[in-house]
């Protein structure tokens, strides 16, 4: 049997964008077991807003190894996230049959709203960090892919791509479950939230240094490029 070093083995995975990128308050992501609680923990606001992780990837995650340094780092791409590769640590990988195809099965009915909201407020209060796809810090993006993987839907990783693969819906027809975008004119999508009710978002905010369900802010309601569906 071809065996290959493809998946993830660890809770959470960190990718970053070299390993010269890493931080000193990033030890705890690092280690051969990592404790992310203990890194989110660990950072500033700053530093949770501001870093160069690329994203994360989960147990049983499969990857794509391009490179592996005697160092004890990899160069992967995480099929269905970013379109740029990052680094991770190899001891966050373990192997797996090269024809081994772990994608989960599509939801066989689509999550209804009611079912998007609570697993988006199961989420609220966890920590904004940069990057991050886990309960123990996310990003605007990576609780929209959280949450729609947790209902057996996977979504792209980033917002521009989350934007790209829905269906957009007219204003004043959104409804719970559905997407705002939000975008400066002639750029791609730099953020994105779940609509409770119209003008009212489930959303990380960097602002608020978690994830908060809230009104829409004036600041986000001046950049809305649109509701979408899922």
């Amino acid at each position: 049997m071809n065996l290959v070093l493809n998946l993830v083995r660890v809770p959470v995975a960190t990718l970053w964008a070299a390993p010269e990128k890493t931080r000193p308050c990033d030890a705890a992501a690092l280690r051969d077991e990592p404790d992310i609680a203990a890194w989110v923990a660990a950072m500033t606001p700053d530093e949770q807003t501001s870093s160069d992780v690329v994203t994360q990837a989960l147990l049983g995650d499969r990857v794509t190894v391009e490179e592996s340094r005697p160092d004890g780092w990899s160069r992967v791409a995480v099929p269905g996230q970013h379109d740029y590769p990052g680094w991770i640590r190899t001891a966050h990988l373990t192997t797996a049959p090269a024809s081994d195809d772990r994608a989960p099965a599509p939801a066989a009915v689509p999550p209804t709203g009611d079912e998007v909201l609570a697993a988006a407020r199961s989420l609220l209060g966890v920590t904004y960090v940069w990057g991050g796809l886990s309960p123990h810090g996310l990003d605007c993006s990576g609780l929209v892919h959280l949450v729609w993987r947790r209902l057996g839907v996977r979504l792209p990783r980033d917002a521009h791509q989350q934007q790209a693969a829905t269906t957009p819906v007219l204003p004043g027809e959104e409804r719970p479950g559905d997407l705002y975008f939000f975008a400066r004119p002639g750029r791609p999508a730099h953020h994105v939230g779940i609509v409770v009710t119209p003008g009212t978002v489930i959303h990380a905010s960097p602002g608020r240094h978690g994830v908060v369900e809230e009104p829409m802010p004036p600041e986000r309601a001046e950049t809305l490029a649109g509701a979408h569906r899922v």
